[in-house]
């Protein structure tokens, strides 16, 4: 007498069985973490269907190396590519040797360079974020936050990533272009 019955039977205010609903519950919040964290082979493929990247980095590690082969895949095929970057020597060399390499890569005869930079203060660079075709019907961002042995990719959605891209747009027309 002394054990309590399961939840599975106990009915709620609505009339509807309490483990049933948590069970609901859980799978919801499973589905709505699958169709929000990307893993980067995920992230990667998107990227490689994106004809417009802009990027905002504090370090260009990725870029520099899992992304490297896709990034100039992508500019070979005429994609454009946008970053912002911290104010940092280092960065900003590492930044003039990419986009210079970036740049080799791009078809004979483009109109505009293939890769483009801005400089920006260094506390509006915390961590990567890439938004895909801005203004397009499959415009996409993502926030990219590395942890010790992986990468944690977040799909952004509505009015975050509408927030993102402003951001983004906000920063680039308001710093100076440098080559």
């Amino acid at each position: 007498m002394g054990d309590k019955a399961p939840m599975a039977g106990k009915k709620t205010k609505s009339g509807g069985d309490q483990g049933s609903m948590e069970k609901l519950l859980g799978a919801v919040k499973d589905t709505v973490v699958r169709s929000l964290v990307v893993h980067d082979d995920d992230l990667e493929r998107r990227e490689a269907r994106a004809m417009d990247i802009r990027v905002i980095s504090p370090h260009l590690t990725l870029d520099r190396g899992n992304f490297h082969d896709t990034i100039v895949a992508n500019i070979e095929r005429g994609a454009r590519y946008r970053y912002l970057i911290p104010d940092e020597l280092a960065v900003i060399g590492a930044m003039q040797r990419l986009a210079a390499e970036l740049n080799a890569a791009a078809k004979p005869g483009r109109k505009s360079p293939a890769v483009e930079w801005r400089v920006v203060p260094a506390a509006c660079v915390c961590f990567d974020m890439v938004v895909y075709d801005a203004h397009t019907a499959n415009e996409e961002a993502y926030l990219v936050l590395p942890e010790d042995s992986f990468t944690f990719n977040l799909r952004l959605q509505g009015a975050f990533q509408d927030r993102v891209l402003g951001l983004f747009t906000d920063l680039w027309n308001n710093s100076d272009r440098l080559e």
